[in-house]
């Protein structure tokens, strides 16, 4: 009684000006998500998307599969951009248990090797249950790196939420 045949929907993106998904997880984000990055680039290619970040939980483990992937995709003389991110744990000082998420973009190759060092700190020098940076950490490898709010666990998301003015 309780079971039921579904037909399998297929979704597609009809708009005609394309978006950039800029905070996506893979299945190398630890209890977030299930996809591989090929299944995300190749769907975001079939939608017509020019780009698509990668921003995992503060590791970078799904890079080479995605690299390997749009590589596939130029061959075939199709281009779809990736931007390689992390979505990281802000923390003020090393002493803070308080964190916030936020999104670490790589502008370039500076940036990527920034990200690295920063995802290696994290991890190496930080960690505490979560790869946590401080905000100097941050400061320190900033260039060729564009940094976002993240999620509702964000800086931005939160002080708005507390009702801060925008004067802080």
């Amino acid at each position: 009684r309780s079971i039921s045949t579904v037909s399998k929907i297929q979704v597609v993106d009809n708009a005609p000006k394309k978006r950039v998904e800029l905070h996506l997880h893979t299945n190398m984000s630890s209890m977030d998500a299930v996809t591989s990055a090929s299944s995300l680039i190749n769907r975001a290619d079939k939608w017509g998307h020019p780009a698509i970040a990668i921003t995992d939980h503060g590791v970078v483990q799904a890079f080479p599969e995605a690299q390997t992937i749009a590589g596939e995709l130029k061959r075939k003389g199709k281009h779809i951009k990736v931007i390689y991110g992390v979505e990281g744990y802000l923390i003020e000082n090393e002493e803070s248990d308080k964190r916030y998420h936020i999104i670490m973009l790589a502008q370039n190759l500076i940036g990527l090797r920034n990200l690295y060092k920063m995802v290696t700190i994290s991890h190496l020098k930080y960690f505490k249950r979560r790869p946590r940076l401080p905000r100097e950490v941050i400061e320190e490898h900033r260039e060729g790196i564009i940094i976002g709010s993240a999620c509702e666990a964000g800086e931005l998301m939160q002080a708005i939420v507390r009702g801060e003015s925008w004067d802080r």
